[in-house]
C-alpha cells in the first residue's frame, strides 16, 4: 500500500499559521491515495525539531466527521494519570490545556473534522464489547500498553503498520516504542509526541539540591556528560548522604536517606544498566531473555542497591503502615530534603512537586559502567499512554490520518508546553535538567517482556525487593516453563493474522 511521507515541521507550521485548507475533489470522509500534498515548506529555523521529509500531510476534507477517542478519567491513579493530552473544551490559561486546544482547533479547521473524547476509568477494558460488536462508537483509544495488550491479542485493534497515513518512521513517533511494540511485523499500539503521559511515566533520577550541597556531592550533571554516572557512583553517593537523624541506631522513615524509590525500580535500574528481558528472532517475534549471564550480573548489582536497608527506603515497605506510602514517606522525605536521590516517574515533577520550594534537578537512570555508551530509561507500562485505532467501523483509514496529524502537530505545540514550560519553568529548576531530559527521552526502552509479563515473571523482582533476598535463580527456575508457555501462546495468537 502506498504511504505518504509526512514532514512534521511543515505540517505544524501550516496549521499554527492558520493556512486555509485547499479544496479537495474527493468525497467527504474518503481518503484516496492520490490526494494532493499541500507543498508547504518546512520552517527554516528548525524550531520544531529535525525535518526528515519535505512534504506535508495531504489536504483532506473529512466532511465534518467526528472522531471519538476513549481516554482515562480522573479516577485512574487519583488524578495523576488522567488524560490531558487529547482534548480541551476551552482555553483556561494552563499551558498543557491551551496547547491541546490550539492543536485540535487547527486540525479540525484545516481538515473539517471534530476530535472528541469519552473519559473512562479503564478505557481499553470498557470499550472491548463495543469494538467486538463493531458498532463504531469508538475510533481510537489512549491507554497504557498493559491495558491495550488484550485488545491487540483479540485482534480488535488495527495494525498501524498497514494503515495509510500512519507513517511510523517519522520523528514524532517514538522509535523505541515502534521497535518494542511491533510483533511479527505488526504494530497495534504506539507512542508519539501526542502521548505526554508516556513522558510522565518515564523513569528518571531526581536529586535534591539542598541535600547534595549539605553532603558535598560532586557535580552530577558533569558526571553524566563525562559518561561517569554509573550505578556504583549512585550507590556510593547515596551511602554518603545517609544519616540516622535521631541517633537510635535504626533507619526509619523519619531519618535521612540516600535513595528513595519503590519495588518497580528494580526493573528500572536493570534497564538503565543495559539489561533486556526479551529479544526478537528473524521473524520479528519475541523470545525470552530474562535469565541471561548479563542480566544475572546486573541483577546482583541492582540487588545490592535495592536491598541496602541502611541507604534505600522503598515506599512499598510501608504499605501496611501508611494509606499512601509514596506521598507520606518517600515523596515527603524528598520535599523535606531528607532524601538525596528519588528514582521515580516524571509525573512526580509535573503533579507532585510543581510547588516544591527546595530546588531539585533531574538525571538519567545511572548506567552499568563507563563503557556503556548510552543512558537508558523505561516507562511504567501500566500507567503510560499509547494510542491505538479500532479495527472495526468505517473510518479506520481516516482515523489513522487524524492520529498522524495529532502526533505531528503535538511536536510543535504539546511538546513545547510539556517540555519547555511545565518541566523547565514550573517543575525543574535549571537549564541543566532540560539537557538531561534530552538524554532520557532519546533512549527509552519498551521491552516486550514488560508489556506482556509472560507467566507473571515480573513478580520475581518484586519478590526480591519485598524479601530482601536475591532469589533470581531459584524463582526463575520455578517459573521458566510457565513463562515459555505464555510466550508461545502469545506468539501463536499473533501468528494467526499472518
Amino acid at each position: 500500500m502506498k504511504k505518504f511521507k509526512i514532514g512534521f515541521a511543515s505540517l505544524a507550521f501550516a496549521l499554527l499559521a492558520g493556512i486555509a485548507a485547499a479544496s479537495c475533489s474527493e468525497p467527504a470522509g474518503v481518503i484516496g491515495a492520490d490526494a494532493q500534498a499541500s507543498g508547504i515548506e518546512p520552517m527554516e529555523n528548525g524550531s520544531f525539531g529535525p525535518t526528515p521529509e519535505n512534504a506535508a500531510l495531504p489536504d483532506i476534507d473529512l466532511g465534518g466527521a467526528e472522531f471519538m477517542f476513549a481516554t482515562r478519567s480522573y479516577e485512574h491513579g487519583a488524578g495523576m494519570f488522567e488524560s490531558r493530552e487529547l482534548y480541551a473544551e476551552e482555553q483556561n490559561g494552563d499551558s498543557i490545556n491551551d496547547a491541546v486546544y490550539a492543536r485540535n482547533l487547527s486540525i479540525e479547521e484545516k481538515y473539517n473534522c471534530a476530535i472528541k473524547e469519552n473519559k473512562l476509568t479503564l478505557p481499553a477494558g470498557s470499550i472491548k464489547n463495543s469494538l467486538k460488536a463493531g458498532d463504531g462508537t469508538y475510533d481510537a483509544v489512549l491507554d497504557s500498553a498493559m491495558y491495550l495488550r488484550p485488545l491487540a491479542e483479540e485482534m480488535l485493534l488495527a495494525d498501524m503498520s498497514e494503515l495509510e497515513y500512519a507513517n511510523l518512521e517519522n520523528s514524532y513517533w517514538d522509535q523505541g516504542a515502534v521497535e518494542g511494540f511491533t510483533i511479527g511485523g505488526s504494530l497495534y499500539f504506539c507512542v508519539g509526541e501526542l502521548n505526554i503521559m508516556a513522558k510522565d511515566c518515564t523513569w528518571v533520577t531526581l536529586f535534591n539540591k539542598k541535600a547534595a550541597e549539605d553532603f558535598a556531592m560532586p557535580n552530577f550533571y558533569q558526571l553524566v556528560r563525562d559518561g561517569k554516572w554509573t550505578l556504583d557512583i549512585f550507590h556510593q553517593c547515596a551511602k554518603d548522604a545517609t544519616k540516622d537523624l535521631d541517633g537510635d541506631g535504626e533507619m526509619t522513615e523519619s531519618d535521612q536517606w540516600g535513595h528513595a524509590g519503590e519495588y518497580y525500580n528494580f526493573f528500572v535500574h536493570m534497564i538503565g544498566c543495559g539489561a533486556r528481558y526479551s529479544m526478537k528472532n528473524e521473524k520479528d517475534y519475541p523470545e525470552a531473555a530474562i535469565y541471561t549471564d548479563k542480566n544475572i550480573a546486573i541483577a546482583d548489582k541492582v540487588f545490592s542497591v535495592m536491598a541496602d536497608q541502611r541507604t534505600t527506603v522503598l515506599a512499598n515497605d510501608y504499605a501496611g503502615k501508611y494509606p499512601q506510602p509514596w506521598h507520606e514517606v518517600t515523596f515527603r522525605a524528598f520535599e523535606e530534603s531528607r532524601v538525596l536521590f528519588l528514582v521515580s516517574g516524571l509525573v512526580t515533577v509535573t503533579y507532585n512537586f510543581r510547588d516544591m520550594e527546595t530546588p531539585f534537578g533531574v538525571l538519567p537512570i545511572p548506567k552499568w559502567d563507563e563503557s556503556q555508551e548510552k543512558y537508558y530509561a523505561t516507562v511504567s507500562m501500566g500507567n503510560m499512554s499509547a494510542v491505538a485505532i479500532s479495527a472495526s467501523g468505517d473510518k479506520v483509514v481516516e482515523t489513522a490520518f487524524v492520529v498522524e496529524a495529532l502526533q505531528a502537530v503535538s511536536l510543535a505545540t504539546l511538546k513545547e508546553a510539556y517540555y519547555d514550560v511545565t518541566l523547565t519553568h514550573k517543575g525543574l529548576r535549571d537549564d541543566d535538567s532540560k539537557e538531561m531530559l534530552d538524554l532520557v527521552f532519546q533512549n527509552r526502552v519498551y521491552d516486550t517482556a514488560m508489556v506482556y509479563d509472560w507467566g507473571g515473571w515480573m513478580n520475581i523482582f518484586h519478590n526480591i525487593c519485598k524479601t530482601k533476598k536475591n532469589t533470581f535463580a531459584s524463582d526463575y527456575e520455578k517459573m521458566e516453563d510457565k513463562i515459555n508457555n505464555a510466550l508461545e501462546q502469545m506468539v501463536s495468537q499473533y501468528a494467526k493474522t499472518k
